[in-house]
């Protein structure tokens, strides 16, 4: 006997959701979908879903994914299993083949919960039975960097400053196999070690890495009781240096780059000088090393020269390569997922077995939970022969995106437009209350209250202006919380612009204000 579905959504989207219950009925669901007299779903409250459902004898209630009300406490009045659905009404029934109904949670849209589910397996893949063909054991922990890949190893690039307990503490926390200390100029071995006795403190049993220091003080270290085994980066001027003491690079890992940091050589010499670092150091008995072109800043041409010039080297000498894309992602006017993951797969196909990348810039913040994830949903792709695109969503989730290529189906239709503005929202007054807004050019903040109410809110940005009204759940109206949208956007330009606000009013017509510059 099928499944009995209550689908909850509401007078938007209703024919939406129609079409999804008959491609639900497909396979194999009951679907009746009840929409609620409220134009969106979220705003339904929990006693209006109870007086549509008593009494109904359904299996399962699917309210919507970002539904703002408990479903637990639904869940009890009604006596029926409550799950919340995917946040897109379009996506019911994907996600519904993905992963059935009976499955969803609670508490997590249900896309969140097949995002988790495919990375659940995806991670026991990547972790544990995704290195089978070992290049270089690690000394101090189980890691194995691969011959060739996939998988392509993450490597997280943290530069020691008053906060450094907390950069390791992040890298640690979200699982990463290699971590790598950045420096901007010459370290003393003190310094160096109580670095790396922090990340070991803090639970850290990967890799361990120095970037940045000199030959002489990487030798120092590696001589000594240190449990730094990555090591970048070795160019063919200082190769040699290296080369003198076999016996004690022969168990490190060792980065070659063309060139020395600084500088900049012709993609035609690139392959000739890595092969000349790789053939000083071979002849003396040290062989755990990955090349590394250094890719230049951004310039598409460029990157795509030096990645294919970094899959001719790998093939040539018969080593792994290393990519570092931190000042791609750093540079690049772009959304750091997308182009973490496109870097990931290019590096992939290139030959590289370990991707460095930093979260030193206010651009680059997030990208090591980007670059991990991405590692190993495009690793898994590469190994199981499937195209990346196959597993993007789970990537992209991480922030929430759309596909932006969806184009509008059917003919348009031209609305009239607003002939000046009124205080009056779209559709009606909202029964919840109305909202007052001002500005207070001294502080740069937008003041606002509910009309019944003695006190104001004063914030910074229109965006915590709007989550704090929202929060209060007295919105019942689209239309109202559409207006407010737009009175909130507008004070907040009123402010960058130092022009005078009046609710209501058009923004054009505002006074300009004489303005101190730390306003503009």
């Amino acid at each position: 006997m099928a499944m009995k579905v209550a689908l909850i959504t509401g007078r938007l989207a209703s024919s939406k959701a129609w079409e999804q219950a008959k491609l639900l009925e497909g396979i194999g669901y009951s679907v009746d979908v009840i929409a609620a007299p409220v134009d969106v779903a979220l705003f339904i409250p929990p006693s209006r879903i109870a007086d549509l459902v008593s009494g109904k004898n359904y299996d399962i209630v699917v309210v919507p994914g970002r539904w703002r009300h408990d479903t637990k406490a639904l869940e009890t009045k009604l006596g029926t299993r409550v799950v919340r659905g995917p946040t897109h009404i379009d996506d019911l029934y994907w996600v519904a083949k993905k992963l059935p109904i009976e499955q969803w949670d609670a508490e997590l849209a249900a896309e969140e919960l097949v995002v988790e589910s495919n990375m659940r397996r995806i991670k026991e893949w990547y972790f544990e039975g995704s290195r089978k063909t070992p290049f270089f054991q690690s000394s101090f922990s189980n890691v194995k960097i691969p011959s060739v890949p996939p998988p392509i190893i993450p490597v997280a690039e943290v530069y020691p400053g008053d906060d450094v307990e907390s950069k390791i503490m992040r890298v640690v926390e979200l699982g990463y196999e290699a971590l790598v200390l950045g420096y901007y100029e010459e370290q003393d071995l003190d310094t160096i070690e109580r670095h790396v006795n922090i990340i070991e403190k803090l639970g850290f049993n990967g890799i361990i890495g120095v970037d940045g220091l000199t030959p002489a003080t990487q030798g120092k270290l590696a001589r000594g009781d240190s449990s730094v085994e990555l090591y970048l980066s070795v160019n063919p001027e200082t190769a040699w240096i290296y080369a003198r003491d076999p016996e004690v690079w022969k168990d490190k890992l060792l980065v070659t780059l063309p060139f020395a940091p600084g500088h900049e050589i012709a993609t035609k010499d690139i392959v000739k000088r890595l092969e000349d670092t790789v053939r000083v150091l071979e002849r003396e008995g040290i062989h755990h090393t990955l090349i590394d072109v250094s890719l230049p800043p951004p310039g598409v041409s460029s990157i795509l020269d030096k990645l294919s010039t970094l899959k001719t080297s790998v093939k040539l000498l018969g080593k792994p390569g290393f990519t570092g894309v931190s000042n791609i992602v750093e540079l690049f006017d772009a959304d750091s997922p997308g182009l973490i993951a496109l870097m990931t797969a290019l590096s992939i196909e290139a030959g590289s077995v370990m991707m460095l990348v930093t979260e030193e810039s206010v651009k680059t913040r997030g990208v090591f939970n980007e670059a991990l994830e991405s590692s190993m949903l495009t690793s898994y792709a590469y190994a199981n022969n499937r195209p990346p695109k196959d597993l993007g969503l789970n990537l992209l989730y991480l922030k929430r995106k759309r596909d932006p290529t969806l184009k509008p189906q059917g003919q348009r239709k031209t609305v009239g437009r607003e002939k000046g503005f009124t205080s009056q929202p779209v559709g009606g007054w909202d029964p919840g209350g109305s909202v007052v807004i001002t500005i207070d050019h001294a502080n740069c903040s937008i003041l606002y209250k509910w009309f019944d109410e003695e006190d104001w809110y004063e914030a910074g940005s229109w965006r915590d202006a709007a989550e704090h009204i929202y929060s209060t759940r007295r919105l019942t109206h689209l239309g109202h919380a559409l207006y407010l949208g737009r009175e909130l956007f507008k004070a907040e330009l009123s402010i960058r612009l130092c022009r005078g606000y009046i609710q209501d009013e058009d923004f054009l017509q505002g006074k300009t204000l004489c303005c101190d510059t730390k306003h503009t």
